[in-house]
């Protein structure tokens, strides 16, 4: 059964007649993660915890659909006093953690349906390993490649920490066939740690408006292909410069 609205703590003492919510057995929706058996997920659910062994609490997770695609909603109930506030803020912080560490190494797409541009859940996808020698581009292309992606990743951190943008672009150009998308792989199997969002078959402007990291382009009329990489569940942005596969590397800033 298809639930439109969240199922919420107060739903279980002040629904009446039809809607009055009704045990049934646990339903479970498998989550593809990039694993070899998708993640057993929990529909609709609540937990009854002790705090400390002797203060209660409730934790109710609730599926709904939008016309945005699937949502989830984590519902914490607690006696208001600073034990409660801080056993949900630490369970919100645990779960927030836990979500990044499924995807992280991973590369996703998320998909829009022909239907209302309702978005599908998330995709997991396999990039082929492209190692370093399997990327045939001059010495001056790839020394870009290495000062704008993989050197900049080595300081990325220091760099935020001294207030300077820890978010980069690249964009790759050249006419089709010039191995741009092989370039996307071999950059993004290269970079551990780090989470990939595919972008695909999207219209330029909503590239645009998405900021991708990556973007990989044939000709003005074509519709256009990239990818984010980024060191957390939400992808930011990477390198800003441009690579031309086609002819003389050049590089704008």
């Amino acid at each position: 059964m298809v639930e439109f609205l969240p199922m919420k703590l107060s739903d279980l003492t002040t629904s009446e007649g039809k809607h009055v919510v009704q045990l049934a057995p646990v339903q479970r929706q498998g989550i593809d993660i990039g694993e070899d058996e998708p993640y057993p997920s929990i529909n609709n659910g609540i937990w009854l915890i002790a705090i400390d062994d002797d203060m209660p609490a409730a934790v109710m997770l609730s599926k709904f659909l939008t016309r945005y695609g699937p949502m989830v909603q984590v519902e914490i109930g607690h006696l208001p006093n600073e034990l409660g506030h801080a056993f949900a803020k630490r369970f919100l912080r645990t779960i927030q953690a836990q979500g990044k560490s499924y995807y992280r190494n991973k590369a996703v797409s998320f998909e829009s349906t022909e239907f209302g541009g309702t978005q599908e859940t998330m995709r997991v996808h396999k990039l082929p390993a492209v190692s370093r020698n399997d990327v045939v581009l001059s010495k001056a292309t790839m020394a870009q490649l290495d000062t704008h992606i993989f050197d900049f990743v080595k300081c990325r951190e220091e760099l935020k920490r001294l207030g300077q943008s820890g978010r980069k672009g690249i964009l790759l150009h050249g006419h089709p066939g010039t191995g741009k998308t092989h370039v996307v792989h071999y950059i993004a199997a290269n970079l551990p740690e780090h989470t990939k969002v595919l972008v695909a078959g999207a219209p330029p402007q909503i590239i645009a408006g998405s900021r991708p990291g990556l973007d990989t382009r044939g000709d003005r009329h074509r519709r256009c292909r990239g990818v984010l990489i980024g060191s957390s569940a939400v992808a930011e942005p990477l390198a800003a410069g441009s690579v031309d596969l086609s002819g003389p590397p050049s590089l704008q800033k």
